[in-house]
């Protein structure tokens, strides 16, 4: 895979398209610079930044497609949050948080708390529970990812 590989509407006529080279290459440059973080905590052996990375792009075009782009781009705008705010959910991981401080559960746990029987049975049911609504956030952004993806911008 080549760096740089001029788009087609270049190719017939690059002196006449230089205004498009432009464009293309500051709106390139543009975009890096948005992308830095992004990019720059990257890594391949972990879940995390694959899911940071569609969070940031949905948020990128959640505000687009509100400003008029595309058929139904409010409803559109909609399922984008709604995936961006699943995904950015996930990646807090606050479940057990949540189930625990429900639960009346001593929370965080650190090395010197003792647990009952009893609480030690909470904390399971607890963590089974966060475990079930992690699950049921990435089947629901997974259903509304795949129905919607390819409609998002007809």
């Amino acid at each position: 895979m080549r760096i740089f590989s001029p788009p087609y509407r270049w190719a017939a006529r690059p002196l006449a398209n230089l205004g498009w080279c432009l464009w293309d290459l500051v709106h390139g440059v543009r975009r890096l610079w948005l992308w830095r973080d992004v990019v720059w905590n990257d890594y391949d052996f972990d879940w995390e930044p694959l899911a940071r990375v569609i969070v940031f792009k949905l948020r990128r075009m959640e505000p687009v497609m509100r400003g008029g782009m595309g058929a139904g781009g409010e409803r559109h705008a909609r399922e984008v949050a709604i995936c961006a705010a699943l995904l950015e959910r996930v990646l807090r991981d606050e479940y057990l948080d949540d189930v625990a401080r429900h639960a009346g559960i001593p929370w965080p746990l650190t090395l010197n708390t003792q647990l009952t029987d009893d609480e030690r049975r909470h904390f399971s049911a607890a963590t089974k529970k966060a475990d079930e609504q992690v699950r049921a956030d990435l089947e629901l952004f997974g259903k509304m990812f795949t129905r919607h993806l390819r409609s998002w911008w007809d």
